[in-house]
């Protein structure tokens, strides 16, 4: 691993403050990887070996209910840690991870990280922290499947991702990312001819312009009316 990886180590947020030779004594120890688009990184249920750091490239999580439905947790940036971080053992994985773009990651065993979160009660409180925002990540993604009917989950999908990948273009907001039909509906938990019926009804409505899986949102505020206040 060269200095370059450990440079961007150094710049997720549960490593700052740690020195030059607290880098290097992990430096050994983290392995990096490349992963291609829609290829899994571990899946739920596998034993839990590893925690991830995203550098590059977008991951999706999401996890299988007892019911069978599958609820999108988050969509992974590059600078976001995910794994299991629980603090506690465990010996399977509670989710799933799956690039939705070609990705670079970094890992590093789950027992190394833990060993070293326990010895430093800075890591220790940031592990709490990005526990609460995935346990939080997890109550939201279960009231969706709930409560929400699917073309308000599209909606939600579409005006989260208008805020968190979106350009400014004449049209209004583009979404950075390349998404399928299909690709959408593994994310909101619907089947790919419900998305693309729910999409041709955003577009009839003036919500959505489709180009070539580019989405533009002229308002994207607009969306908001689908799943706020229920």
């Amino acid at each position: 691993m060269g200095k370059e990886s450990i440079w961007h180590l150094k710049n997720f947020n549960i490593f700052k403050g740690m020195s030059d030779s607290d880098m290097k004594s992990i430096e050994t120890m983290v392995k990096t990887d490349h992963i291609r688009r829609s290829d899994p990184v571990y899946l739920q249920g596998e034993p839990t070996r590893w925690i991830y750091f995203l550098k590059e490239g977008l991951i999706k999580l999401s996890f299988v209910t007892e019911d069978g439905k599958t609820a999108t947790l988050a969509l992974m940036e590059p600078g976001e840690i995910f794994g299991e971080l629980d603090l506690n053992d465990k010996a399977e994985s509670q989710t799933e991870a799956v690039a939705l773009e070609d990705c670079y990651l970094c890992r590093l065993s789950r027992e190394s990280f833990l060993e070293m979160v326990r010895s430093r009660q800075d890591m220790m409180f940031t592990v709490n922290k990005l526990m609460g925002l995935r346990m939080r990540r997890v109550e939201s993604a279960i009231r969706d499947l709930l409560f929400l009917d699917v073309p308000a989950r599209v909606a939600k999908l579409l005006f989260n991702l208008s805020e968190s990948n979106g350009q400014s273009v004449p049209a209004g907001v583009r979404i950075g990312l390349r998404l399928t039909h299909q690709e959408i509906g593994y994310l909101v938990g619907a089947t790919r001819e419900m998305v693309t019926t729910v999409l041709g009804r955003f577009e009839h409505e003036g919500l959505l312009i489709q180009d070539r899986r580019r989405l533009v949102l002229p308002h994207p505020e607009r969306l908001m009316t689908y799943f706020t206040n229920r």
